[in-house]
């Protein structure tokens, strides 16, 4: 499914090590040369101090008050966010812009649809 590819480089942030390997999976099926996995928020800020990201893939559900900090950080880089959960309903910081919303379990055809 190789898709026109927007993004060079993706950071996924996700702390179930199943979810960010299939994530992987789906983003390299749909074309994205350079895919960074943070399962944890300090990895994930390791990964922001060393490069800035074209889009991130942001975990909701690992610890509400580190995951907006992430988020604003994201937003301050100019780094687009696509936020997953499985809540029903999920309101982002109007500070993030033109970020998305995936609900999850995802597939390939709703990633695709948002990378």
């Amino acid at each position: 499914m190789a898709a026109e590819k927007r993004y060079e480089l993706v950071l996924v942030v996700e702390d179930q090590q199943q979810t960010a390997d299939l994530t992987d999976v789906m983003l390299t099926e749909i074309g994205i040369p350079e895919i960074r996995i943070a399962t944890s928020f300090t990895e994930a800020d390791q990964l922001l101090s060393e490069r800035i990201y074209d889009l991130a893939i942001l975990d909701f559900n690992m610890g509400e008050a580190a995951s907006w900090s992430i988020a604003k950080r994201l937003c301050d880089m100019g780094t687009h966010i696509i936020v997953t959960t499985s809540e029903p309903v999920l309101t982002l910081p109007a500070s993030c812009g033109a970020s998305d919303i995936l609900r999850k379990p995802y597939t390939l055809n709703d990633l695709a649809a948002l990378v």
